[in-house]
């Protein structure tokens, strides 16, 4: 009688294994996207608040934040507010220029503004999390003043 186990049975036994990592990677890929979406909704849902904070000491003529002043613009707010943050979709620590009223590469929220673009006469913001140049549309908060 043999000892030990055949060479079909291993590779039936590695073939198990095999497609039972594929579908463990396949799956903690769609965690990690769900993961992105929620960071991006988080970090647009504490922009705006800190917004809305900064928006109201410009309406008093204070100016608080460094680039929240009266007459600054939401981008050079928000970029003042985010330079803490990283987007979950890029590499590099958000500035002004990671606001803009449309995705790029180098674009972290499509920022869209109702009322003048100052920071003592915007009504209204609404973030949208970018992907390179694609909108994640369920990664989006918005806020009115």
């Amino acid at each position: 009688m043999k000892k030990g186990f055949s060479l079909i049975e291993l590779l039936v036994v590695v073939a198990i294994i095999g497609v039972l990592a594929g579908a463990g990677i396949v799956g903690y890929q769609g965690y990690l996207d769900g993961v992105k979406k929620d960071t991006a909704k988080n970090q647009a849902t504490q922009l705006l608040r800190a917004l809305q904070a900064a928006n109201i000491s410009a309406e008093s003529g204070l100016s608080g934040q460094d680039g929240c002043g009266p007459t600054d613009t939401t981008a050079s707010c928000l970029g003042a507010l985010g330079s803490t943050l990283e987007s979950p979709y890029m590499t590099t620590t958000m500035t002004s220029a990671s606001f803009a009223s449309a995705c790029s590469a180098t674009v972290a929220f499509k920022t869209t503004v109702t009322g003048t673009d100052n920071m003592k006469d915007v009504t209204g913001v609404t973030l949208v999390a970018c992907d390179g140049t694609t909108e994640v549309s369920d990664a989006t908060d918005s806020i009115t003043f």
